[in-house]
């Protein structure tokens, strides 16, 4: 029994290094997320790669805060261009430039509800 429960306490804190839950806020990524949505994002792979034209991730924004946007493409070195799906509500490198890989948490994998 003992032995189940150390098995179970090593698992979840794995599961805590490499996903995490997201809430979206706001509708810039309507109509795939809506603001609320929960996501689960997986913040192991960047170690290993780089992020891919099209995915959705969560980055730290440089006007503060977390938020979600898909990849468009690599500018430059270790670059990225993020926009949101509703680009009428969005605000994304059209307005702020390229996103450093080293601001990207991770991609979003799963959508909970």
């Amino acid at each position: 029994m003992l032995q189940m429960v150390a098995v179970g306490m090593v698992m979840a804190l794995v599961a805590l290094l490499v996903v995490k839950p997201y809430r979206i806020h706001g509708p810039s990524m309507l109509p795939e997320f809506k603001s609320g949505s929960l996501v689960l994002v997986e913040k192991l792979s960047y170690r290993f790669r780089n992020p891919a034209r099209g995915e959705v991730v969560v980055f730290n924004s440089p006007l503060g805060g977390q938020q979600v946007d898909r990849v468009i493409k690599e500018v430059e070195t270790q670059m990225y261009w993020v926009e949101g799906d509703n680009a009428e509500e969005s605000t994304d490198s059209r307005q702020f430039g390229p996103v450093a890989k080293s601001d990207i948490m991770g991609r979003v994998i799963w959508r909970v509800y």
